[in-house]
């Protein structure tokens, strides 16, 4: 009895434990039932971009992502029991990222369901940094057409006129 016991306990631990290496270009249709839980490692390098995303079927999921040296960041998108929940990190580390997928602790969340994990792509970090640059120049463009074309109120205050608004007359006619 006691072998069973602990052959059990040793089943369980690794079922419990086990980890499925993620490469760049998976997708990976899985099943789980609430209180399970289903990790999944990425391979980082210091400085990329990752995306990865979870596509929920007919239960609701959360992501976990655990990286040494941070906190750990939780993924779960207001988007109930099905659609995609998309994880994007920055490595800091040359290591292994592991994700956490598991239902949402919530007694009214599905018994079990289905979902794929899509390893989306990876940036490098000079493309990620030149990504970052295009995205400030286009907030700065974006910033600067604003502060052009804004045309300021007066006041909001009733009975102060609507000379400030003429410039919509030919918009709604």
């Amino acid at each position: 009895m006691k072998t069973v016991l602990v052959a059990l306990s040793i089943f369980f631990f690794c079922k419990a434990y086990t980890q499925t290496i993620l490469k760049s270009g998976d997708s990976i249709a899985g099943s789980i039932n609430r209180g399970d839980s289903n990790l999944y490692k990425v391979k980082t390098t210091k400085g990329n971009l990752y995306k990865i995303v979870v596509v929920q079927n007919g239960i609701d999921l959360e992501i976990i992502l655990k990286r040494a040296g941070n906190k750990d960041s939780v993924f779960d998108s207001p988007n109930g029991i099905s659609g995609p929940e998309p994880v994007e990190f920055v490595a800091k580390t040359n290591d292994y990222a592991l994700l956490n997928v598991r239902p949402l602790n919530d007694s009214s969340n599905s018994k079990t369901g289905r979902y794929t994990i899509q390893y989306t792509s990876q940036i490098t970090a000079a493309d990620y940094v030149k990504m970052l640059k295009v995205k400030e120049a286009e907030k700065q463009e974006l910033v600067s057409w604003v502060q052009q074309k804004a045309v300021p109120l007066k006041t909001v205050k009733a009975g102060s006129g609507f000379e400030d608004l003429d410039f919509l007359k030919p918009l709604l006619v």
